[in-house]
């Protein structure tokens, strides 16, 4: 007796694929830290030198693709 497990049941179990996450790339930078040179994009939870404080001295400047192209 081998109480109603089949060898084939147990092997599927090993095949089946651990939860792995979908991985959406790498965010871009929105916020830098002067002193330490740290960023954050912004998404997650907040870092210990933008927690708390205005946002608009840590905001990274972002040049337009466009706006380097040249005229239209």
């Amino acid at each position: 007796m081998n109480g109603g497990i089949r060898l084939v049941d147990l092997q599927d179990a090993r095949s089946r694929r651990r939860y792995e996450p979908i991985k959406s790339g790498r965010y871009v930078p929105k916020y830098r830290d002067a002193d330490s040179g740290a960023t954050w994009s912004g998404r997650g939870r907040e870092p210990f030198w933008i927690a708390g404080k205005d946002r608009k001295p840590f905001v990274l400047l972002q040049t337009n693709v466009d706006d380097t192209i040249g005229p239209k």
